[in-house]
Order: C-alpha cells, then structure tokens, then sequence
C-alpha cells in the first residue's frame, strides 16, 4: 500500500509538473521540446559574438570603472526554460534608450532544471568573458525569474561581489517559488526553491537560507555591497503584483523584514497590466525603467 501510494503520487506531481511547464512554455511562447533541457552550460558566448558597434553613451558605474567614455557593460540572465535570445527585445530596447548594444550581453544558462549553484557557475565563466572582452572591471547584471536568484547566489559566493555595479531581479525567485514544488522531480533549481520561505533543511542546499537567512527575520543582509566599498552594488527588485509564475508574488522582493515584506526601498512594484511574467522583459515599461536604474 505504501509502495503504491509512492506511485500514485509521483505520477500525480508528474502530471502537475507538466501543467505548469506547459503554462510557462505557453506563457514564453517557445518550444519546450527545444535546447532548453538538453543544452547545459552550452552557448555561453553568444552574447561576446552578435553584438554590433555604435554610438556609445557614459555612465556613472562607467566612471567608477574608469572607462573613458563607454558605458557599464550590461549582462542579462534567463529564466526557468529560458534562453539568451530571451532578451532580443530587451537589447533592442534598451540600445533605444541610449545603451551601446556593443555593450550588451545575454547569458545561455543551458539546462534550468541544474542546480543553482553550477548556473550561477555558468554566469561567473560568462562574466569573466565579457570582462576579458571590454576591459570592463565591472558589470550591471539583469536576472529574470530564476536568473534573479542565480545573480544572487553567484554574486553571495563567487566573484560577482567584485565585478557587479548594478544588480536588477525583474520578477526573480528571491525568496523561492512555490510553483517550483510541481517541477521539483525536473531538476535540483525547483528543489532548491521549494517551498517559497523555506526554513533551514526545507529546500535543497539551504540557498534560500544563504541568501535570506530566517524568513521570518532580517538576520542576513539580502543586498550585500559588494567587495569595493568605495563602489558598493546598487540593487533594485522589481515585484510584479499580478505574477502567476513566481508565488508568492512577494517572494520577488528583497530586504524583507518578515515573509511578505515589500516596503523596502530596493523594490518597485510593477502593477502592470496586458503582460505576463515573461512579457516583462519584452515590456517598454519595464525598458523604462531598467534603463533608468542602470544609468542613473
């Protein structure tokens, strides 16, 4: 009986699971049959390759960098099922509003459904390219959705602390996700984030414990400066009220003093209607402002 009630279950959180990727591949509107699961840690120079030359604009994370006259390089971070041309739009937009595209890279995490720790590996290689590349010491870094708690972890524990000016989480998992629960048999990322809030020995690897300490306290600072005080990482979080992806939507916030807590002044809430949780990063509002918070 016990045996069969394993079964049971697990078929039960197979099918959840394949509603709630099909709601997201809908949702991106991509193929899930694609690369997305079988791709790991493949096409990390993606964004190094297709960039093109044009006018270029200074900025102040510029200046502190000492590069004369260019702008802050800017990486951009998938999501779960996500991929670097994600943010084809976001690129074109964001090179609308002033940004060199030359300038502008997207990440190709590969397989989601890895552990966290060896995306956030992943975006360190790539970061450490795009550095090598421009002679930038330092990066603005953009994540969506998962990519949120991927820069988080890998500036935590890598050397984002050194390399990061601007740090944004557009809808990120930051508190984790409690739809990662019907995805959790995919892959260690949604074991990882399940449940949203987790205690200490709730979810796999204690990153939500890292990174937020106890969700029901402020006892780990969950924007750290940063290893240069002189230029301490500038963060924002933007929380999308009506998300049906990342739930609790207020999981998306930062510096919270207790579960649920938004009233920091690191998080924008985005109230935005005709859009969806992918949409954001295609959304000109949202362009708006990210363009804004990396260019102040």
């Amino acid at each position: 009986m016990i045996a069969t009630t394993r079964i049971a279950s697990g078929l039960l959180a197979i099918s959840f699971a394949g509603c709630i990727v099909s709601s997201v591949a809908e949702d991106r509107d991509v193929d899930i049959d694609g690369d997305a699961a079988s791709d790991s840690g493949a096409g990390h120079d993606a964004g190094l390759t297709d960039a093109v030359q044009t006018d270029t604009r200074r900025s102040d994370a510029a200046r502190a960098d000492g590069a004369t006259g260019q702008s802050t390089p800017v990486v951009l971070v998938h999501g779960y099922l996500g991929h670097a041309s994600d943010w084809d739009a976001m690129r074109a937009g964001l090179a609308e509003r002033g940004r060199d595209p030359a300038r502008l890279f997207a990440v190709e995490l590969g397989n989601t459904n890895d552990s966290i720790i060896d995306l956030a590996g992943r975006l360190q290689t790539f970061v450490d390219g795009v550095v090598a590349a421009t002679g930038s010491a330092r990066v603005d870094v953009v994540g969506h959705s998962l990519g949120g708690i991927v820069v988080r972890y890998w500036i935590a524990t890598g050397n984002g602390g050194a390399h990061v000016a601007t740090a944004i989480t557009v809808a990120g998992a930051n508190h984790g996700n409690d739809n990662a629960c019907a995805t959790e048999l995919l892959g260690a990322s949604s074991r990882q984030l399940c449940p949203a809030y987790a205690s200490a020995g709730e979810a796999d690897d204690d990153i939500q414990v890292l990174l937020n300490g106890d969700p029901d306290s402020a006892d780990v600072d969950e924007t750290p400066a940063g290893s240069d005080p002189g230029h301490p990482i500038r963060w924002f979080a933007y929380h999308y009220v009506q998300d049906l992806i990342v739930l609790p939507t207020d999981a998306e916030c930062l510096d919270q003093s207790s579960r649920g807590d938004c009233s920091a002044p690191v998080n924008r809430q985005l109230d935005l209607d005709s859009t969806s949780h992918t949409g954001l990063i295609s959304d000109d509002r949202v362009m708006d402002l990210i363009a804004a918070d990396l260019d102040p």
